[in-house]
């Protein structure tokens, strides 16, 4: 279990405190810390809970089950299972973790289509019957490890607008969902259900509709050769940032009103979706120290920045730069932090990072263009190679938002260790700290997480 370890501490704060004030606290008294200008994070679980209110209020028929590999902390991991959501795993270690908590395995999904052997007989040994499929390979190998799994047979709906579109690497086609499922009754094994995910983030929720539609012509086919199909899994895919509450009201109206259009309750199917990025999107906070500062003019750089007309680390980054943007005589900034890609920005690989406030106030200065760098020796430990900001010192701090999701990935290189954590959570939930801290293995010895919905938990903006 070591790979999942972390460093942190459980705290409280006031209903009404600013996640600025908070953090400013927290760079003040660094004592948790191991070193003072060590960079941290900020998870936030009151910002988790009223997600969670928010999905049980628009999403009623739908439970969650949430991505573990998201971010796959124990404490998280607790507050989830206090709050009695399922849990979608896709190793050993992810449904190790769950099940170390005390969660049944009934509230889990081995939700990967290419699967280990040995994780597959782990599932089988541990009860974690509920598994997903999308091939006669994968059927095979379930056959001979696992015969008496349910199965999930899950499709490919792709859409090139999605941020990560799924079907290029895992589901079936629509065509061949049909045949393996006379497959599957050939060899005897119990399908229950369908399963599809239309890609991370996608920007059309009208994807749902087409897919929830398409799942009960696969419901329709299944019965009528002999199966008992009692559960729909519409994955993930939902938007996560705390913008973006106005869009996921959208994505839940278009799933709603599908779900009552072609799974009615009267049909008794239950519904079920693999949430991750929704639920961790917006609750961390990366705060990251500047420890290098550098001022220069374009004409300073030369050749080292810009090389005919576009960067060289924008090309590893996937990004481009208009040479004509800059201004050979205007001053720029470039900051140095104690973070970087190898850390808590592992996901510059693949989206940009939005541009970092300044813990201090210092709004009324002017603004600068630079490039932000993170702390290893590699060329392309590049965190933002274009923004701007007020003038800042070494020894300030810039907080960075909205970055829960798949942010967790560390190699440890150069020796950088994973970031501390702050756990934070809501002055009037201190039932939480027990959660968190106490080993308590069943969500009703703890608190009845619903009780926490009514409120409005987050820190503020």
């Amino acid at each position: 279990m070591a790979e999942l370890n972390e460093n942190y501490v459980v705290c409280e704060y006031e209903r009404g405190t600013t996640r600025r004030d908070f953090i400013r606290e927290k760079v003040e008294y660094p004592e948790d810390r191991q070193e003072r200008d060590d960079g941290f994070l900020v998870f936030d679980f009151g910002d988790v809970i009223a997600k969670h209110r928010k999905w049980k209020e628009l999403l009623p028929r739908v439970r969650p089950f949430y991505a573990v590999k998201c971010r796959p902390y124990t404490p998280i991991l607790k507050v989830m299972n206090a709050l009695d959501i399922g849990f979608d795993c896709a190793s050993k270690l992810e449904i190790e973790s769950v099940l170390n908590i005390g969660v049944d395995p009934n509230r889990i999904v081995y939700s990967h289509t290419r699967k280990q052997v040995s994780t597959l007989e782990y599932a089988a040994n541990n009860n974690v019957d509920l598994v997903t499929f999308d091939d006669e390979n994968e059927l095979m190998k379930i056959k001979r490890v696992f015969p008496s799994a349910r199965l999930l047979l899950r499709f490919a709906l792709y859409d090139p607008t999605a941020k990560y579109p799924q079907g290029l690497k895992y589901g079936c086609k629509r065509e061949t969902a049909l045949i393996l499922l006379q497959l599957a009754k050939t060899l005897k094994l119990n399908v229950v259900g369908i399963h599809f995910h239309i890609g991370t983030e996608s920007k059309k929720p009208s994807n749902y509709q087409e897919a929830i539609a398409y799942s009960r012509e696969l419901f329709d086919v299944a019965e009528k050769i002999g199966f008992q199909m009692s559960i729909l899994d519409i994955g993930g895919g939902f938007p996560g940032h705390a913008t973006s509450t106005g869009k996921f009201n959208d994505y839940a109206k278009a799933v709603s009103e599908a779900i009552d259009e072609y799974f009615p309750e009267s049909c008794k199917v239950d519904i079920m979706a693999e949430p991750g990025t929704y639920y961790m999107k917006s609750a961390v906070t990366v705060v990251a120290c500047i420890i290098g500062k550098r001022q220069r003019t374009e004409e300073d750089a030369g050749t080292s920045l810009i090389v005919n007309g576009s960067s060289t680390w924008s090309n590893k980054l996937n990004a481009t730069i208009d040479s004509e943007v800059y201004d050979k005589t205007q001053t720029y900034y470039d900051y140095y932090l104690n973070e970087g890609r190898y850390t808590s920005f592992c996901n510059a690989v693949y989206e940009p990072i939005q541009t970092p406030q300044p813990v201090k106030d210092i709004s009324d200065k002017p603004t600068y263009s630079g490039t932000i760098y993170g702390y290893t020796c590699c060329e392309t430990d590049v965190i933002i190679l274009k923004t701007s900001l007020p003038e800042m010192d070494e020894g300030d701090w810039l907080l960075f938002k909205d970055l829960g999701n798949y942010t967790h990935l560390v190699t440890y290189f150069n020796g950088f260790k994973r970031p501390f954590c702050y756990y934070a959570i809501p002055d009037n939930c201190r039932q939480l700290r027990h959660v968190i801290e106490d080993n308590v293995t069943n969500h009703n010895e703890a608190f009845n997480g619903n009780d926490l919905l009514p409120e409005d938990l987050s820190l503020l903006e």
